[in-house]
């Protein structure tokens, strides 16, 4: 129940401060188009300028979000490969071991052949 409502809390937050941050993006952008539009006044090129930038701005903050979530897919098929790898091993090392007991069956086996051989030998000596 604790966890919970601490997971609740956290996720609250969580939400709150996303709204905050957007919020406080949005009145930047708000500040900056005024600023831009009071300079375009005195320059017309400030204002077509500072929309080139704001394009290259949002341009890149897709490029990063794609860039992350192919960093995350990265990651993920490099886990997926190392655990492919491992299990491979794993099968190897089985394999290994399947043979070290084949060859110390085939030698026990070959040693009790010797043995009835010669216990068969007194017995006709006998």
């Amino acid at each position: 129940m604790f966890e919970q409502l601490l997971r609740e809390h956290k996720e609250r937050q969580e939400r709150r401060e996303k709204e905050e941050k957007k919020e406080q993006e949005e009145a930047v952008a708000r500040v900056k188009d005024a600023l831009v539009s009071s300079k375009a006044l005195f320059d017309p090129d400030a204002k077509q300028t500072y929309q080139l930038q704001r394009e290259l701005d949002s341009t890149l903050r897709d490029l990063v979000k794609e860039a992350s979530l192919f960093h995350q897919n990265v990651l993920m098929w490099n886990k997926m490969a190392s655990g492919i790898h491992t299990r491979i091993k794993e099968i190897g090392d089985f394999d290994q071991w399947v043979h070290k007991v084949e060859w110390d069956l085939q030698l026990i086996t070959q040693a009790l052949e010797r043995a009835q051989a010669e216990k068969n030998q007194e017995d006709r000596f006998a």
